[in-house]
């Protein structure tokens, strides 16, 4: 219900930036087209592996707004492209060919992040990782692919049609320009050139230390929660409360305080440290160890087969059968936590209780030991996966761009921009304090969650990245001129990343709008991260810094050079030759 309430807005949405009614039917088209066929995908992985019934909210949100994302790109190229005189089919070839490069590149970076999730051993990742990268190969190699055929029958006709609309909404959107395609606007003769962001890029430019620290203060601010987050694992709590599920659980745990869920059980393997005929001995240190548990902070009492033990003294006779397991080979002592214990404070008593020596080798198991050990675990593989996919963006901008600093540049503003993100999501979700309804506090976040937010997130935010840079460097091909390049490129692609975002902020709403809160933690995630990019990053911090770097932009080593020398480029990334700069422009090497 939530993404069909989407669908319209991001339909307007479509509708105002391309100011046509019939070509706002091809975006939405690819990613049916995309999300349909993930979907083929994740049935087919079903048999091979453990999908999360998540999957089908995340590609279906995550593959829609890539699809539109990269269908922009590709429409206001073309229409660009047809403003400057070229026929339909010229300006089909070029604007696939050109923006066509940049969206290869943006899905590369994308399903790199993604592919760092597969390095963390839980299967729910893993299941939403691969679904995550299946939709947004499939939104890239649809968008290059049949593109060019839905864009050749498709630009006249849309046009024909937005001829026959009425006056008063010609007036609203409006519809204009030759053809209904659109009218060079602005400066340079760019159609879509919005002055808006030309204004935003000459003030950033003009006052780059300025403006450019106060957009850092403020995203440093919006990530100070994160020294107070705590992470855990979902449990029953992510679902609404009135579903059935959710209040069984509730009473089990209010009415059952010997339930399952408030329990450590542990068993002690005694295989190994039994003698024939010391049953009293063993006994005696089965009630020896017993008693030490009861007696921590948090344990409500011990129950073995030598009785039922409360604050370090045996309260009850044996009588619990239950106790003795595996044809005597191991001994199982259930730790009963106290009413009330919740996260963290169940991890803490879990600490003590490994803490406590036993006379025997032993395991741990209960909830509290299941999200101790996952969360463990995550932390141990989360260097490597930061490792990949902090690399892959480097290595993914450095090719595209060909400039070392420019590339360190998108790694280190998408972290801050995804910092400020995960930052708002402390007092949000984890302690309640911003009015937000729909869900249960429980003083903590799901870091399974949390891990997804931050690939996508990082993916999306050099997915703007991209589309930015590939118009300032061929700007800068052309003129030499950092500064106005740097203008010229906010404005010419202010447009489209302003309805580019705002697409995937819709889309990703409409999962916030899900009543369970895993769903509404990821889509609350992606949106603020996505609009402080599409705001504060884009708008501020990317053209203070380049003004600030100079020709230091484009800088490379000289080995690089020489390699990039012995691969000539395919043409500019944005597309259409670059003007007035001879070989250099064309090789992409201003620098020489």
């Amino acid at each position: 219900m939530a993404e069909m309430a989407a669908a319209p807005v991001v339909l307007l949405i479509l509708m105002v930036t391309l100011r046509s009614f019939a070509l706002v039917f091809l975006p939405m088209a690819i990613g049916l087209v995309s999300v349909s066929a993930t979907l083929g995908v994740l049935n087919g992985l079903t048999l091979l592996m453990p999908v999360s019934v998540f999957a089908v909210n995340v590609t279906a949100a995550l593959g829609f707004g890539l699809s539109v994302d990269y269908g922009l790109l590709v429409l206001m190229r073309g229409r660009e492209e047809m403003a400057r005189g070229k026929t339909v089919g010229d300006a089909v070839d070029l604007a696939v060919r050109s923006a066509g490069r940049a969206v290869l590149f943006s899905a590369a970076r994308v399903i790199a992040c993604l592919a760092a999730l597969l390095v963390f051993p839980v299967p729910f990742l893993r299941s939403l990782a691969a679904g995550g990268i299946a939709v947004v190969a499939f939104s890239a190699l649809t968008t290059v692919l049949f593109y060019p055929l839905l864009l050749r029958r498709g630009l006249l006709p849309a046009a024909r049609l937005d001829r026959w609309l009425p006056d008063r909404v010609r007036g609203v959107l409006p519809l204009r320009g030759r053809k209904g395609l659109g009218k060079p606007e602005g400066d340079a003769g760019v159609p879509g050139y919005s002055r808006a962001w030309a204004w935003w890029g000459s003030a950033a430019t003009r006052r780059p230390v300025l403006l450019g620290a106060s957009a850092a203060v403020l995203l440093l601010t919006c990530a100070l929660p994160l020294g107070q987050a705590r992470f855990g694992i979902a449990d029953d709590r992510v679902l609404p409360e009135a579903l059935q599920m959710r209040q069984t659980a509730a009473r089990v745990r209010a009415a059952f305080p010997d339930a399952a869920g408030t329990k450590l059980p542990v068993v002690l393997s005694v295989a190994d440290v039994r003698e024939p005929g010391s049953e009293p001995g063993m006994a005696a240190q089965v009630d020896r160890y017993a008693r030490q548990l009861s007696s921590l902070h948090g344990v409500a009492g011990v129950d073995a087969f030598t009785g039922t033990y409360r604050g370090g003294s045996r309260t009850a006779l044996p009588g619990a059968a239950r106790h003795r397991l595996a044809g005597e080979k191991a001994v199982l002592l259930d730790v009963r936590m106290a009413p009330g214990v919740q996260p963290p404070a169940s991890e803490s008593l879990l600490r003590q209780v490994r803490a406590l020596p036993a006379f025997a080798p032993r395991m741990i198991g209960g909830p509290p030991a299941r999200t101790a050990d996952t969360k463990k675990e995550l932390a141990r593989r989360a260097p490597l996966a930061a490792l990949v996919a902090g690399a892959s963006a480097l290595l993914v901008v450095l090719c595209f761009t060909g400039g070392l600093f420019v590339a360190f540049k998108a790694v280190v503003l998408a972290v801050l921009s995804l910092s400020a993100g995960i930052g708002c999501l402390v007092p949000l979700f984890q302690e309640g304090r911003a009015g937000m309804e729909g869900f249960t506090v429980t003083g903590q976040l799901d870091i399974s969650m949390l891990l997804l937010t931050v690939c996508i997130a990082l993916g999306l935010s050099v997915d703007y990245e991209v589309f930015l840079l590939a118009r300032i460097k061929e700007q800068y091909a052309a003129t030499g001129d950092g500064r106005s390049s740097i203008i010229h490129g906010m404005a010419s692609t202010g447009r489209l990343i302003s309805a580019s975002s705002l697409v995937v902020v819709v889309t990703m709403s409409a999962m916030a709008m899900s009543r369970v809160t895993s769903l509404k933690l990821l889509g609350t995630g992606l949106a603020l991260t996505v609009l402080l990019d599409a705001t504060l990053v884009r708008a501020l911090l990317v053209p203070a810094a380049m003004q600030l770097a100079g020709r230091a932009n484009w800088w490379l080593p000289g080995w690089a050079r020489h390699l990039r020398r012995r691969v000539p480029a395919r043409g500019p990334a944005a597309g259409g030759p670059a003007r007035g700069r001879g070989p250099a422009a064309t090789e992409w090497d201003p620098g020489t």
